[in-house]
């Protein structure tokens, strides 16, 4: 691979796509040359979030790519915490919500099991409180 590819990655629900999802992938996006845009399983979201999706998991993936933001939407993983994909995708930089505490202090916790580094960048909301998924 070559050394001037950065690799951005990205976790999310994305549930009904609204413009917050948007600037959210948009900001990714800009963090490097590559964004791997991880889409959370509808019973991870259920486990994670307390609820059920409105939308299905293959909705929310055509959704996210349906934007052109992102250069490969994936499923997260079955289980939480197994991070397989961290290792998989070998990101330079993850990046996640403002809103995306839990997730930060997971990552964190594992980061150093990695053979290799990864910067974790928190972006900025757009308009915030406005489009926060839990308001919708």
């Amino acid at each position: 691979m070559e050394s001037n590819v950065k690799k951005v990655l990205a976790f999310g629900v994305f549930d009904t796509f609204h413009e917050g999802h948007r600037a959210f992938l948009t900001q990714a996006k800009e963090l490097g040359n590559t964004l791997t845009v991880v889409v959370a399983r509808d019973d991870m979201v259920k486990l994670l979030k307390n609820k059920t999706p409105v939308q299905t998991l293959q909705q929310r993936k055509e959704a996210v790519k349906k934007e052109k933001i992102a250069d490969e939407v994936i499923s997260s993983e079955d289980s939480p915490g197994e991070w397989k994909i961290i290792g998989e995708i070998r990101p330079d930089v993850i990046a996640l919500g403002y809103d995306q505490d839990e997730l930060l202090k997971s990552i964190k916790a594992i980061a150093s099991e990695f053979p290799f580094t990864f910067e974790i960048i928190k972006l900025n909301p757009y308009r915030s409180g406005t489009f926060h998924s839990s308001l919708l």
